[in-house]
């Protein structure tokens, strides 16, 4: 709101709002980028589907199912902490981000069905960790898999999507990984503890990267996904750039007298890529 008796908004609070909402914009078109059309970041009635959904529609590109290091159900309890049951959970520390599939129960979390779902664990025993989310449904899910990427199996992982990318393809000097945040935490935590190239626990931020090829964070990822493709591969469109450094203010005052700024930011855009056979992509 703007103070009573104030006639103008102060440049410096003008300037600071907009580079507040052009960070907004930014973020927003990054996750609008890869996951497509989610929530209310942006007013728009058309479809659009992100990078990820049109990799996994593709019928070209080369997609690996996440089985390295998962784990086979053996229960998900219907409760406000939602324990798993497994075998072991060695493999597993509090903290993971664990995916799951394949659950033959209609167990259900905010409403929506658990299969394809990511949860950041707390391991309890031997054999139970528990979602940190609230499980519900009528049935008591007694199979199904759990999908995780982690410091464990994390060199694994990368080095099955790197056999699997074509010679040209990753040898290419745009080539690289798109991994999202928690992996690439876990990734670090390997090279520390195994004291590989950075040193154990090292200090400073530290470019990644697998075999000299670039691991690039996503903010925006699914979790336990990975994609691996050139950058020339991959197409973002729009009319004018200068649409997504622009925008508009305008002091309610005048119109309806409420005590109000309001912003707007108008922008075209659109995302692909060309060569699907040359896309590889793990998930579970």
């Amino acid at each position: 709101n703007v103070g009573s008796g104030k006639e103008n908004i102060p440049t410096d609070l003008a300037q600071f709002l907009i580079a507040r909402m052009n960070a907004k914009i930014n973020a927003g078109i990054d996750k609008l980028i890869w996951q497509g059309k989610k929530g209310s970041e942006f007013n728009f009635s058309a479809g659009f589907d992100g990078l990820l959904k049109l990799i996994e529609s593709d019928i070209d590109t080369l997609k690996l199912n996440a089985s390295i290091g998962s784990l086979a159900i053996q229960g998900i309890s219907i409760a406000s902490n939602g324990v798993v049951t497994v075998a072991s959970t060695a493999t597993l520390k509090t903290g993971d981000y664990v995916t799951i599939t394949g659950a033959n129960a209609n167990t259900r979390v905010g409403g929506i069905g658990i299969n394809g779902q990511s949860f950041r664990i707390t391991v309890v025993n031997a054999s139970t960790f528990q979602l940190n989310a609230k499980t519900t449904g009528t049935a008591t899910a007694t199979a199904g898999t759990v999908h995780m990427l982690n410091a464990g199996n994390v060199i694994e992982v990368l080095t099955a999507i790197y056999n699997a990318c074509p010679d040209k393809v990753k040898h290419a000097d745009d080539f690289f990984l798109a991994i999202p945040m928690h992996i690439a935490d876990a990734y670090r935590l390997n090279l520390a503890a195994n004291s590989t190239g950075l040193g154990a626990y090292f200090t400073g931020e530290k470019p990644l990267n697998f075999l000299g090829k670039a691991l690039i964070e996503m903010p925006y990822f699914n979790h336990n996904t990975i994609v691996a493709v050139r950058k020339s591969n991959l197409f973002f469109g729009t009319d004018l750039l200068s649409d997504f450094n622009s925008v508009q203010v305008v002091d309610m005052r005048a119109s309806t007298a409420d005590q109000k700024v309001r912003y707007r930011s108008n922008f075209a855009v659109d995302v692909n890529f060309a060569f699907g056979g040359e896309i590889v992509v793990y998930r579970p």
